[in-house]
């Protein structure tokens, strides 16, 4: 037997769903105003847009992999890292054995400026990608 507020499917499938449904159900046993059901579900609309607007600057963000020349001091590549995460851009990776560079998810224009920031020391700027031995 199901419980007295338990929608007709699966709350993993339909979670919105199951939550209007309930707050029908509580409505309808006169526990909550129409009101107050129209203000909670206008309240998970703003929460369900504001967590995809968030996530915006993920989606438009490219992988890429900035190497430096073995001299560049590492004042240049800390600015260069300090541009892309002022930009809402994310450092997956740092390198400094074999090669100096980092690995970043960043917006195209915090590339455009990493790319133009130090005349002396031009950084190498390509897609990250996997790479495989044959």
């Amino acid at each position: 037997m199901r419980p007295a507020f338990s929608p007709p499917f699966n709350y993993n499938d339909h979670p919105l769903l199951g939550s209007i449904y309930i707050l029908r159900q509580l409505r309808e046993a006169k526990y909550l105003s129409v009101t107050t059901v129209i203000l909670e579900y206008i309240a998970m609309k703003l929460v369900a847009v504001g967590l995809a607007l968030a996530m915006l600057p993920l989606a438009l963000a490219n992988s890429v992999l900035i190497t430096y020349p073995k001299d560049t001091p590492d004042s240049v590549i800390n600015e260069a890292k300090d541009s892309i995460r002022k930009a809402g851009g994310i450092i997956t990776h740092e390198y400094s054995l074999v090669i100096k560079g980092f690995a970043a998810d960043a917006p195209e224009a915090a590339i455009q400026q990493v790319s133009t920031q130090s005349a002396l020391y031009k950084p190498t700027i390509e897609q990250d990608q996997p790479v495989s031995i044959s």
